[in-house]
């Protein structure tokens, strides 16, 4: 469901940095460890989601 999703979204950008926030928007790859975990993770979140 969309709104799951962009509530998701939401979420997990409040916890980034701007810079990050900048390339996860636009889906560039990330530079430093940590950003990678993230993605991983919002990835799984977004797979789990979106068949609901």
């Amino acid at each position: 469901m969309l709104a799951k999703r962009l509530i998701i979204n939401h979420f997990t950008l409040q916890h980034m940095k701007k810079r990050e926030k900048r390339n996860f928007l636009k889906k560039k790859p990330p530079k430093n460890l940590v950003t990678i975990i993230k993605f991983q993770i919002f990835a799984n979140i977004e797979r789990l989601v979106s068949p609901l």
